[in-house]
């Protein structure tokens, strides 16, 4: 899965001036808690000069997911960034 984080994620609220974040109706909470929890892989994708967050802002549903290799997606360097992230996705061969 991956995690697209713009620099003001951490911000949006909603109608009533509430961080969307800490709703348990945020879907985007719901769908990364939910990989989180199942194991399935995340990867933080910053966008826009994101900066990953600290643990101690996100929910407590979400605070391993600083503990997740975060990859760049930046517009002056997007091919080779894509790259990056297409190669992040590729399954590991085993021996």
């Amino acid at each position: 899965m991956l995690a697209l984080i713009g620099p003001h994620w951490l911000a949006l609220e909603d109608d009533q001036g509430r961080r969307k974040l800490d709703g348990n109706k945020d879907y985007v909470r719901i769908e990364i808690a939910s990989a989180l929890r199942r194991d399935i892989p995340v990867i933080p994708v910053l966008i826009h000069g994101a900066q990953m967050p600290a643990e101690d802002d996100l929910p407590e549903d979400l605070k391993s997911l600083t503990r997740r290799q975060a990859l760049e997606l930046r517009h002056t360097r997007f091919a080779s960034d894509a790259d990056a992230i297409a190669s992040a996705l590729k399954p590991r061969c085993q021996a």
